[in-house]
């Protein structure tokens, strides 16, 4: 809020991308000027995620204020984090107090004061004042003590603390300099051709734009014919269905790989798709080699797929365990082979997570050597899906509910989902009669606060409160079929939740604020897996 004297209570960020000078040099220019732009996007992203505003950058570092100073620190830690799949690392500072108001931008103490904590942060480090860190308290951070400081040109000592963990996960630690190294070889200018015909086309804009608003007027587009086996890209603000892009039969799981795509795992052809988006350009590649066998879907394996630790993980219908590099979309050794049917796939604790559909475990692999460091019951009938936040472990399992696996002492303990609903009333009955179903959760998202589950069976969307290890309701999406084996999608942003509801053949948007759906979207053919990217829901239809 702006005072009479021109001033306002301001939360600021401060990032740098360390060695810069050295990476300049070492990438030439070029691919320097390809590495800014991804870093550049990176931070953009997570500053709208995070309500941020950009008020300056200097081509290396970004400066920008924030309306809460949680949101400034998970902004922070965020592309501290992205920037690492470039191969490089970011000192970022945070501070908050009042800032002097100059035209567009801000300045004074404060400003200077961000900026030099930020200084004093080593490589991958993000550091806070201590008035901001008693400024969030039970907020989901913990803080190592840094000590006191004499920062530059600043009155006194100021006491600096790092954030080391997040909702519970351990921030990463700084790549290896051969990892570091690695990354940055895969940083590429485009071909020359592509540069010249962009170089080409700056003049001729003005002319071309004339010439194709009058072809909009005259012609305006026809409304997307959407198609089975494809991937279908929906405004997250609009709710308007954008582009859908054909890719191999039978898609299922999606994820967003950085910086600008879409991997989606065909599961009987064992053939992955991905897609630029940018262009909707769309390649394929086979994963594992062969077919899945579909002769006992319900003991079935693979269908897992998440993007961690700079690699896509795939989980494969023989036991497999396999990450793949976005560049060259090829297997890095080494895999691993589990006893089981690994499902779902997770990073979180320094481990990758695994739930075994069939024994009733979800394990924790090493990220660098793919082997097993961990194993927790999760007591379910069948176990799906996995997500890591608000120091735990989650885990759904049908017929059971939401196992919580804590990463410390593997120990799991099950949340009861489930809604009471109305059966056929017996002659003599005064009322309706109501029985309770136990949920069948598949799909599971982080978001909002909440722990949200898909239970596709029963057409239900689940709310838990992870602090109280409840539930906190139940909303309906769809109209359920307790038969199905069919998997739905969740997934959080921009403050909504969206789901899939297969048997429906619709994607619903819902309200945290009301827990209400306030936009059923209508697909002809059946929604499976979805992800989020870019202010975009991107869903698959089989």
């Amino acid at each position: 809020m702006k005072d009479r004297s021109g001033h306002v209570l301001a939360t600021i960020v401060f990032t740098d991308i360390v060695d810069s000078s050295t990476l300049a040099r070492e990438l030439g220019d070029a691919r320097w000027r390809v590495l800014l732009s991804r870093h550049h996007a990176i931070v953009r992203k997570a500053l709208k995620r995070y309500h941020g505003k950009e008020i300056d950058n200097a081509g290396d570092g970004f400066f920008a204020s924030f309306p809460d100073q949680v949101d400034a620190i998970r902004c922070a830690c965020a592309i501290s984090d992205g920037v690492r799949e470039l191969g490089i690392e970011l000192r970022a500072g945070c501070h908050v107090g009042q800032a002097e108001v100059i035209g567009r931008k801000l300045g004074g103490v404060t400003i200077h004061a961000a900026a030099r904590v930020m200084s004093e942060a080593a490589p991958s480090e993000v550091l806070v004042s201590s008035v901001m860190k008693d400024l969030v308290p039970a907020s989901g951070f913990t803080f190592a003590d840094r000590g006191l400081h004499t920062l530059k040109g600043i009155d006194g000592e100021w006491h600096l603390f790092a954030v080391t963990t997040v909702d519970g996960t351990p921030r990463g630690p700084a790549l290896e300099p051969e990892t570091a190294a690695h990354l940055r070889d895969e940083i590429q200018p485009p071909p020359l051709v592509q540069r010249r015909w962009a170089r080409i086309g700056i003049p001729v804009v003005g002319v071309l734009f004339a010439a194709t608003a009058m072809l909009v007027i005259a012609n305006r587009p026809h409304p997307i014919q959407l198609q089975a086996n494809s991937v279908v890209r929906i405004d997250a603000t609009t709710n308007v269905i954008l582009s859908d892009v054909p890719v191999a039969s039978g898609p299922g799981p999606i994820i967003a790989v950085p910086p600008h795509e879409l991997w989606t795992l065909s599961y009987q052809d064992q053939v992955m798709s991905v897609i630029d988006e940018d262009t909707n350009a769309e390649k394929t590649f086979a994963v594992f080699g062969g077919t899945a066998n579909l002769t006992v879907p319900e003991n079935a394996g693979g269908q897992g797929l998440a993007y961690a630790f700079h690699r896509v993980w795939v989980s494969g219908p023989n036991g497999e365990i396999a990450r793949f590099s976005p560049s060259t979309k090829r297997i890095v050794e080494p895999t691993r082979k589990i006893r089981g049917a690994p499902r779902g796939i997770a990073s979180g604790f320094g481990r990758i997570w695994v739930t075994l559909h069939d024994r009733f475990i979800a394990v924790g692999l090493d990220p660098a050597t793919v082997r097993i460091i961990t194993r927790s019951p999760t007591t379910g009938r069948r176990s799906d899906d996995v997500a890591v936040g608000f120091g735990a472990v989650w885990i759904s399992t049908c017929g059971n509910g939401v196992a919580r696996i804590d990463p410390t002492t593997a120990q799991s303990a099950l949340i009861d989902v489930g809604v009471y609903e109305n059966v056929t009333v017996d002659a003599g009955q005064e009322s309706p009669h109501q029985i309770y179903q136990s949920g069948c959760p598949d799909a599971i998202a982080i978001g909002s606060d909440s722990i949200w589950v898909s239970d596709v069976a029963l057409g239900y969307v689940y709310r838990i409160d992870p602090e109280a290890r409840s539930m906190i309701t139940a909303i309906r999406v769809g109209p359920g079929d307790p038969s199905t084996n069919v998997s739905g999608g969740i997934a959080e942003t921009d403050g909504s939740i969206w789901a899939t509801s297969p048997q429906n053949q619709t994607v619903v948007r819902i309200d945290p604020s009301t827990n209400q759906v306030v936009r059923t979207i209508s697909l002809p053919y059946r929604p499976n897996g979805l992800a989020v990217d870019n202010g975009s829901v991107w869903v698959t239809l089989a």
